[in-house]
């Protein structure tokens, strides 16, 4: 017996509709580029920070990027708050909770980053969930 062909899937909904357009500036290479940049040219230690998004107030994802890039960190990563965050430490399981309590979902998150590079803010970011 041959074998069926399976019906063709259409997604309801473009996974990637979310992304703001220019989120990485003019492709979405951009902030891989700004990584692969950094490890490339940066000589010596390449400090890391991990924040979530939402936390510890609702609308501080701005504000901590801000300071992030006036402190010299050379990489961000920004924590996606979800509920069952069981392979994450207590410190980053709490800050999710209050920050899905605070009302923080991808959505807010990806209309809070939509602008970042107009406002000057230059540094490789990472989305973590």
């Amino acid at each position: 017996m041959p074998p069926q062909s399976l019906p063709q899937i259409t997604p309801k909904h473009n996974p990637t509709s979310n992304i703001p357009a220019g989120f990485c500036e003019n492709n979405r290479t951009s902030n891989m580029n700004r990584i692969n940049s950094l490890f490339e040219n940066k000589k010596g230690q390449i400090l890391n920070i991990y924040f979530t998004a939402g936390f510890p107030n609702i609308d501080d994802t701005l504000p901590i990027l801000d300071a992030l890039q006036a402190a010299d960190v050379d990489i961000v990563e920004i924590g996606i708050p979800y509920s069952d965050p069981v392979a994450d430490g207590e410190t980053i399981q709490n800050s999710g909770q209050k920050a899905l309590d605070n009302g923080m979902t991808l959505s807010l998150l990806m209309d809070q980053l939509q602008n970042i590079r107009k406002n000057g803010i230059t540094l490789p970011i990472l989305l973590m969930g």
